[in-house]
């Protein structure tokens, strides 16, 4: 706890001296094209939450999420807004990263990694389409379908064994036909 209070303390101080910095003039960057660092230093600070006690997977998503966005705000407010028409996919982006890191921090559920893996390769497929490598994203989309062609084939390859004792005790007790049973 004493991390985190620590973390907080810094943050909220470099958040203070940003803030007074562009209300006394002091910087020459006005508060308008520095606004996305708040997202992003919130974005860090979850992401230290996380560091400082890995248990609490659950900053992650909010943690890449604001820092994406940030980044992408940061990016057109220092050139131009016109750049979001290459840049949206980054909203799709933001919480499949997010889906993909907590599957990876220890949430390992199913949907955790096929979310991440879906939101990832839409935004994936849209980036493509809105820069200059759109001739290259129908590669894409078939690698895709092939990864998921074979993740199905994996699976029904794969067999569900009964619970309950070792996979020789449940064929030993597995009823055999054309056996005759015994009389008392």
């Amino acid at each position: 706890m004493q991390k985190m209070n620590l973390i907080i303390g810094i943050v909220l101080i470099v958040l203070a001296a940003v803030l007074l910095a562009v209300n006394w003039s002091a910087n020459p960057v006005s508060l308008s094209v520095i606004w996305p660092v708040f997202p992003i230093l919130i974005g860090i600070l979850f992401l230290s939450f996380y560091f400082a006690n890995k248990s609490q997977v659950g900053f992650l998503m909010p943690a890449i999420i604001l820092l994406l966005t940030g980044l992408a705000f940061l990016v057109c407010t220092l050139t131009t807004w016109d750049n979001m028409r290459y840049l949206w996919p980054v909203f799709i982006l933001a919480p499949g990263i997010g889906f993909f890191l907590n599957y990876a921090a220890g949430q390992k559920e199913g949907f955790q990694l096929t979310w991440g893996a879906v939101l990832t390769v839409v935004a994936l497929v849209f980036l493509f389409v809105r820069s200059s490598l759109e001739v290259l994203w129908p590669i894409l989309l078939l690698l895709i379908g092939l990864i998921f062609v074979f993740l199905h084939l994996g699976k029904a390859g794969k067999k569900e064994i009964p619970a309950g004792g070792s996979s020789e005790e449940r064929l030993n007790s597995a009823p055999k036909e054309g056996r005759s049973e015994e009389n008392s």
